[in-house]
């Protein structure tokens, strides 16, 4: 014969099936940041192992990747997407034993991400705050990327060039860096 359940009973499954899945989430969470590799830059990009993962860096091939930063953070606190994304292109790179004089990074600030281009000092006088993305440059140049600015941008903004970061170049618009970078061969990545 069928028992049927009494509210009490009900609300008691119910409460049990959120509550093991509220632990079981936590516990997941907490997984990831220990596995995070981070063989290049210390700080930001985590790269996750993908044991079975299909696509991995071919050895015979140069990678050629230009990232496109186009929008500033939106929590001023917080290092801009397009930066942690080079920074995670290079610590998966060197997860994969990838040799580093085969590849060839470019970041291009443009539009508003103009701003996470600034030294601290300039930075903080326009958002109130210091510069959350400085040693995140800084870094990556240590490790060859080449980081630009558009010079456009800094008429548009109103950004003097002694206002960059030292490690950052202007060149004449992003609109012909890119095109310049993607007809030799470049990947495209936008943030």
């Amino acid at each position: 014969m069928l028992k049927v359940a009494t509210l009490a009973e009900l609300i008691f499954n119910v409460f049990a099936t959120v509550l093991i899945l509220a632990v079981t989430t936590i516990s997941l969470a907490d997984s990831k940041p220990s596995d995070a590799k981070f063989p290049v830059i210390k700080k930001h990009g985590p790269a996750y192992p993908v044991p079975g993962a299909v696509i991995l860096p071919e050895k015979d091939l140069v990678y050629k990747v230009v990232f496109d930063v186009t929008k500033p953070s939106p929590d001023k606190n917080t290092v801009n997407k397009g930066l942690n994304h080079a920074a995670r292109f290079l610590n998966l790179m060197a997860s994969a034993d990838f040799p580093k004089d085969k590849l060839d990074i470019v970041v291009i600030f443009h539009g508003k991400a103009g701003v996470d281009a600034l030294k601290d000092e300039y930075y903080s006088k326009k958002v109130g705050h210091s510069n959350p993305n400085e040693k995140l440059i800084n870094e990556l140049k240590s490790h060859g990327v080449r980081l630009l600015i558009c010079g456009q941008t800094l008429a548009d903004e109103k950004f003097n060039e002694d206002w960059l970061n030292s490690n950052i170049e202007v060149t004449l618009s992003a609109l012909v860096a890119l095109s310049t970078y993607q007809l030799k061969g470049y990947a495209w990545l936008p943030f």
